[in-house]
């Protein structure tokens, strides 16, 4: 059973790193692909995409099948969304050469903002995270607390 907890992933295979993290209602995962030397004269740079992985339909999904009967990350079913454009525009200029630890501050932002927008502690954990800052709120600091049972 999923928890608050937000598990963080990477996984690297040559010209692709993804970042993943995984709570109770989805995953957001961020990959970045670096450009193949056999077509580096086209000069395009890094590319990647920013994809979100719900356990349960979101409103503008709610009917539609699920996009994966088994999804790899969710271990199960999932509604499937993404954009390739915000992470060339936004994520990558910012997070590209940095640390893991840093990528993943600025995806708990993303994570929030996509899952948890309406709880209100969320816009300053966003906030903060736009700006490179760290403050964690209480509902932040939950996030990696252990949970009864775990």
């Amino acid at each position: 059973m999923p928890t608050d907890e937000l598990v963080k992933i990477t996984r690297e295979d040559g010209y692709e790193k993804r970042w993943i993290l995984v709570g109770r209602e989805g995953a957001v995962d961020f990959h970045v692909s670096h450009e193949r030397p056999e077509i580096a004269h086209l000069g395009l740079g890094p590319i990647g995409g920013i994809e979100e992985h719900h356990r349960t339909p979101p409103d503008y999904m709610q009917a539609d099948k699920p996009s994966h009967d088994h999804c790899w990350i969710l271990n199960g079913k999932c509604w499937h969304d993404g954009s390739s454009l915000y992470a060339s525009e936004v994520l990558i200029p910012r997070c590209l050469g940095q640390s893991d630890a840093d990528v993943f501050d600025v995806l708990r932002g993303e994570y929030i903002q996509r899952f948890r927008s309406e709880q209100p502690e969320a816009v300053d954990a966003v906030a903060r995270a736009a700006t490179n800052q760290h403050e964690p709120s209480t509902r932040e600091k939950d996030l990696d607390a252990p949970t009864e049972g775990s």
